[in-house]
């Protein structure tokens, strides 16, 4: 888990980001392998970064299993959009080439260490990487990061991508809520009680 490497807490986290807008991904994966849920996961933030039909440039360094991942998405953008995938690959040993991305890795990092401390310190519980929660607060920090971060310019990568602002739920990550379910068929659909207690995950 980030910040907690040396107690031997680890978790696997893809992280991307958007050369020209900065907007960023992050997503907690079963393994480093070579499945398509990686695959595919990129391939929905291609989409919600505007980048679902167009011909992309992917680069990463030269993991073998980062590699097979580019692959795999190469492959499914080619069959199912008929879009162009690029590769590069930054040179060994040489994280400074991949600095984008690296700046990336610690912003997620930050956030979801600062997400988890105030989740934590609320609910007066200490969960370990391997609870579900935190697959949901991987994705979370990403899409605060994407829609409250401003830059340099003023604006945020969400505004960069989409050329306006975003609207985001004032909700804090696992904060008990009511949540309205749609009405069941039937005569007795009007008398049912359509509110239940939830917790927000994003």
């Amino acid at each position: 888990f980030p910040g907690e490497e040396e107690a031997g807490e680890t978790v696997t986290i893809m992280v991307g980001r958007q050369g020209s807008t900065r907007m960023t991904m992050s997503s907690m994966v079963p393994s480093k392998s070579t499945g398509e849920f990686i695959a595919r996961r990129i391939m929905a933030y291609l989409k919600e970064c505007g980048h679902e039909f167009t011909d992309v440039v992917m680069k990463s360094d030269q993991e073998p299993a980062i590699m097979a991942i580019l692959d795999e998405v190469a492959r499914l953008r080619g069959s199912i959009h008929h879009m162009k995938t690029v590769r590069e690959y930054s040179k060994l040993y040489s994280s400074q080439s991949n600095g984008i991305v690296e700046r990336a890795v610690q912003s997620v990092e930050g956030m979801m260490r600062s997400m988890r401390s105030a989740l934590e310190e609320r609910l007066g519980i200490r969960w370990n990487s391997s609870h579900p929660v935190w697959a949901w607060l991987t994705e979370y920090a990403s899409y605060l990061m994407n829609r409250l971060e401003v830059s340099h310019d003023g604006r945020t990568a969400y505004e960069r991508s989409k050329g306006k602002k975003a609207r985001v739920a004032g909700l804090e990550f696992g904060e008990s809520l009511l949540w309205k379910r749609k009405p069941a068929g039937g005569g007795m659909g009007k008398l049912q009680c359509l509110w239940s207690d939830g917790v927000f995950l994003g």
